[in-house]
């Protein structure tokens, strides 16, 4: 996103879409925008071609999907000078990552009211730039635009439907994201929508971490009538010892789960 921004600040169809379309076809690329577009296309290629290898949620598909219809409008919009719009959608979907992200490691490092914080401001700018700004100007303009009609049916249609095709996937990942919100503000602990279908390892991971959550709930009990449960000394020690090593396994698997 911030390189997005870099290479677009000074740009006058930045702010304003309907600049895209002077002088088309006729626009130079300037050497950033190139690089930008080569860098943002590889980006995606790597996405889909480890897609396979990364853990598998509910959106498995819609994200395979995805990158596929990214890496094809990129590749039609470069071919048929619409590099402009393009960069402005590529922007448009890069800004929340950063929000997701951060939200995502405020969770891991178990600050749930940072992690909530955050999480309400990425679904703020998720909403306003993939359900509002994308549709209400990148898509009214280039779907009303004479020079987006003159192109010949063949791109034109693929390209009409594939954006259409990303709105769909923009609202079906929207219902997750409420969903988490909904649990965010009702005071639960943020948690991504999507992984009950993951694979088999988390649910091991979630036993055992709910086993080293009791752990810490015995202990916290003992501590409580230490003074009546002296002569448990050894039998306490003993259990200490165990919850505790079972709370160091699970998240060190959650960690390498999480993190790969």
């Amino acid at each position: 996103m911030h390189s997005c921004f870099a290479v677009l600040w000074n740009k006058t169809w930045f702010m304003d879409v309907e600049e895209c379309w002077k002088g088309y076809p006729y626009h130079s690329i300037t050497d950033d925008v190139w690089w930008y577009n080569t860098f943002g296309g590889s980006l995606y290629c790597s996405f889909l071609m480890t897609q396979a290898f990364d853990v598998k949620r509910k959106d498995f598909w819609e994200m395979l999907i995805h990158h596929v219809i990214t890496i094809v409008l990129m590749g039609l919009a470069w071919t048929h000078n619409l590099f402009k719009l393009g960069m402005l959608t590529l922007l448009l979907h890069d800004c929340s990552d950063v929000f997701i992200e951060s939200a995502k490691m405020a969770n891991y490092s178990k600050r749930d009211n940072l992690a909530t914080g955050i999480f309400v401001v990425f679904t703020m700018v998720w909403v306003v730039t993939r359900l509002i700004i994308f549709p209400g100007k990148i898509m009214k303009s280039c779907l009303e635009s004479p020079h987006f009609l003159a192109l010949p049916s063949a791109p034109r249609n693929i390209i009409t439907g594939l954006i259409i095709f990303l709105l769909c996937l923009h609202l079906f990942w929207t219902y997750f994201i409420v969903k988490v919100a909904k649990a965010a503000l009702s005071s639960e602990k943020t948690k991504d929508a999507r992984s009950s279908s993951e694979s088999e390892s988390d649910s091991e991971i979630e036993e055992e971490g709910n086993k080293g959550k009791n752990g810490l709930a015995v202990i916290q009990n003992f501590h409580s009538r230490q003074g009546t449960q002296r002569r448990h000394s050894i039998q306490y020690d003993n259990l200490v010892f165990d919850e505790i090593q079972a709370t160091k396994r699970a998240f060190i698997k959650r960690l390498s789960v999480e993190w790969t």
